[in-house]
């Protein structure tokens, strides 16, 4: 192994650990919208494909966990649909 000096090894170290920070969000993110998407097709049985691909590109974890709440209360994908969609 080649020597590195301090701040090279702190470098490193740090880049390690946000490749680990964005691999766990990464995991939240798809372990949500699995859930969000299996819960509605439960429910409903057929989810509309632009459903799942609106899901799919959401990034921010606390709106997915918003939606997921939703998919257990909503009484229907037509109300659900509003609840993801952009203003």
């Amino acid at each position: 192994m080649p020597f590195m000096c301090p701040i090279e090894r702190l470098a490193k170290e740090e880049g390690i650990e946000e490749g680990i920070q964005q691999g766990i969000q990464q995991g939240i993110l798809k372990g949500l919208r699995e859930s969000i998407t299996e819960v509605l097709e439960i429910r409903y049985h057929k989810l509309p494909v632009s459903v799942s691909e609106t899901i799919n590109r959401i990034e921010d974890v606390s709106v997915l966990k918003q939606l997921y709440r939703q998919t257990i209360i909503v009484s229907s994908i037509a109300e659900f649909q509003p609840l993801y969609q952009p203003s």
